[in-house]
């Protein structure tokens, strides 16, 4: 009974890389799907994008070499979004809050763009999209 476990474990071993593969894949997805979101309003697009453009950072971190993360780490945490303390009106007279509202940036929204497509050229290098070109038609045959 032991030995049908182990025969079974093998037939099926979990593997990391396909499984961060997948996540990266359904990130980039959500990053084009909240991109081109009419309801929602630019902030909020942007606030979204913004998370999800970390995200597919850190989902990516582990297929890629030290270096390369270095490489891109202070770009990651460059990636805030920009925002404003709102200033109330009570009665005439002016009062801070600490409330703040995220303000759209065109340029913080190219950056995650740019970001998102370096973090898959770097992916890419490392083979992780597409096979080798030798190895295209053993891949194809596959299917």
């Amino acid at each position: 009974m032991g030995d049908e476990f182990n025969v079974q474990q093998s037939s099926a071993p979990f593997n990391m890389a396909i499984s961060t593969l997948e996540s990266i894949r359904d990130t980039l997805m959500k990053i084009r799907d909240v991109s081109c979101e009419p309801l929602l309003s630019q902030e909020h697009r942007q606030l979204m994008k913004v998370q999800l453009t970390r995200q597919l950072f850190l989902l990516s971190s582990p297929l890629l070499s030290e270096e390369v993360v270095k490489k891109y780490r202070e770009r990651f945490d460059n990636i805030k979004l920009i925002k404003k303390k709102i200033l109330k009106t009570y009665s005439g007279n002016l009062t801070k809050t600490n409330e703040q509202k995220i303000i759209y940036s065109e340029e913080l929204d190219i950056e995650c763009d740019a970001f998102s497509l370096d973090i898959q050229r770097e992916l890419q290098k490392e083979k992780y999209f597409m096979p080798p070109k030798r190895d295209m038609g053993s891949a194809v045959g596959r299917f």
